[in-house]
């Protein structure tokens, strides 16, 4: 019972209490309460919640206060580092870089938003690039530093930029230097990060490398008055700088140079000398008279086997090439028998058929000596140059032993194809630049008319085949420097018809004959030309009176 009635009056005293606070509340006078006509903030909007500026800008925010009809709209501005920012009314100020920010709060119920600043050193553009020397030249594998500065001089960003308008004439070194890498012209550009542009014209030029000497391709020449002979000049070393020439005749009224090409003008002697660099070398000029008689140095003799007049009828570029603006004739006339013992023996000998007599059946049978008759042009060449290299390389083996002496030391060489004929031609003339006379028979033309007829496109394929053997040969002795002292012949025995040759038509008695050399011109051969005006012309060439 004891317990309830403290129970009882503890909620007494609980219920006075209560009461009291309550009437207490109700009647007392509150300062921090609105009157019943005061209408407080309730939102704060900034127009800007982050802020980037530069040292010295300002930035004002705006501040707006919600409701639009609220008793007080006023704000406080504090800045959080006024080192950094101040703030007036919402007017921003950049002092120094760096980060803070600054609160803006309501006066009665303090609702407050935060401005975050950042302050950046202020910004200074390149307004131009200068460039110390706008135009430079160097050297390949030379350097030049590239000296240039930049307006203000306080910028901010002083980054630059190399270009080259061509990587393979001018770049750069790691040190962004310039460096000359082939000879021309580029043009280096200076760029800044906001565009502004300055250019450096460079010139590349090769390293002066002198001449160390200069070599001839002739130490003598001879060329007929009117003729010409091209006579080339060799610099050394191959990467010198001047190699412009200079050429010059001792007595220009003897013989007169044009860059190498020298033309005799009448019968004596000059000199003709090459200079560059300080370094010169000369040619001994001899000008025989019109006649051109001993002219070359050396006569290369191309017999083909039944060709006839078909080069004339077939594609022939070579024949074109090396023949178009000297002699030819496709007409030439064979011997009244159009066999060839009877032809090869009369173009060796330069003697008709009913003199020499040779046959097909002879020359494989029986050899000569130098005491037999009608001798052939190797004879001559050996009994007027002892010393001289002689060869005939033949796919047509009774040549070499029925026509040819057997006793004058003729380098006698026979094969078993026209390919290996050509090759072994071309191998020999390489290794023995100063063979003097030369006789290539070829055969396979012949052949393929006698296995397939005259007219036959297996004919005329052999025919093209023989032009590029013509051509490999010519190649070969021009690129040796030798043309400018040889004369060069092509002669055929004799022509074909669908049934082969023997007889006396037309087509079996006209045989091509073509000349080549610096004493001959388009009218060299006239109408009445026969093939075994060979031997004459060869003879007459080397100097040999017979």
């Amino acid at each position: 019972m004891k317990n309830d009635l403290l129970i009882k009056i503890f909620f007494i005293v609980l219920l006075i209490i209560s009461v009291y606070f309550i009437i207490s509340g109700l009647t007392s006078s509150d300062n921090s309460s609105p009157s019943s006509d005061e209408i407080l903030e309730e939102t704060l909007n900034l127009s800007t919640y982050t802020l980037n500026m530069e040292v010295g800008e300002e930035k004002k925010v705006e501040a707006t206060v919600l409701p639009d009809n609220a008793s007080n709209k006023e704000v406080t501005w504090i800045s959080g580092n006024n080192g950094i920012v101040t703030v007036d009314n919402g007017m921003v100020k950049a002092i120094n870089p760096g980060r803070t920010i600054i609160k803006v709060s309501t006066n009665k119920r303090q609702i407050t938003k935060v401005i975050n600043v950042t302050v950046n050193n202020k910004t200074i553009d390149v307004t131009s690039i200068n460039v110390a020397n706008p135009n430079i030249e160097l050297y390949v594998g030379d350097r030049s530093k590239i000296d240039y500065t930049i307006n203000p001089s306080d910028a901010t960003n002083k980054k630059i930029s190399f270009v080259t308008s061509d990587k393979n004439i001018a770049g750069f070194d790691k040190e962004g230097n310039i460096v000359g890498l082939k000879a021309g012209n580029a043009t280096i550009t200076l760029k800044s990060n906001n565009g502004k542009e300055a250019s450096i014209n460079v010139k590349v030029k090769n390293k002066e490398i002198p001449v160390e000497k200069v070599t001839l391709s002739k130490t003598k020449v001879t060329v007929s008055e009117g003729g010409s002979v091209n006579v080339t000049a060799k610099i050394s070393p191959k990467n010198a700088t001047n190699k412009e020439i200079t050429w010059t005749s001792s007595d220009n009224n003897i013989a007169k140079v044009d860059n190498g090409k020298i033309t005799g003008v009448k019968k004596g002697t000059a000199t003709i000398k090459a200079t560059v660099g300080g370094k010169n070398d000369e040619v001994k000029v001899t000008v025989s008279s019109k006649d051109s008689f001993g002219a070359y140095e050396h006569v290369f003799i191309i017999g083909i086997d039944g060709l006839g007049a078909a080069y004339n009828k077939v594609s022939s570029p070579n024949f074109d090439k090396i023949f178009g603006n000297y002699a030819y004739r496709h007409d030439a006339k064979t011997e009244y028998i159009t066999i060839s013992a009877q032809n090869w023996g009369s173009i060796l000998t330069g003697v008709a058929y009913d003199k020499h007599g040779f046959t097909n059946s002879s020359i494989k049978e029986n050899t000569r000596g130098s005491n037999s008759a009608n001798l052939s042009i190797f004879y001559y060449v050996r009994k007027a140059m002892p010393n001289a290299k002689l060869v005939s390389i033949v796919n047509w083996d009774p040549i070499n032993h029925g026509i040819i002496e057997s006793d004058i030391n003729v380098n006698k060489i026979h094969q078993g194809s026209d390919d290996a004929v050509m090759n072994k031609t071309i191998e020999y003339i390489k290794a023995n630049k100063d063979v003097k006379l030369l006789f290539v028979h070829f055969d396979e033309v012949d052949g393929a008319a006698h296995a397939h007829g005259g007219f036959s496109n297996e004919y005329y394929d052999a025919v093209k085949k023989s032009d590029e053997r013509l051509g490999k040969i010519y190649n070969t002795i021009n690129s040796l420097g030798l043309m400018n002292n040889s004369l060069f012949i092509l002669v055929a025995d004799h022509g074909e018809t669908s049934s082969g040759h023997g007889g006396q038509t037309k087509e079996e008695s006209s045989a091509v004959l073509a000349v080549r050399g610096h004493t001959v011109n388009k009218v060299t051969l006239n109408a009445n030309a026969r093939n075994r005006d060979v031997a004459a012309i060869a003879l007459h060439a080397l100097g040999i009176k017979i």
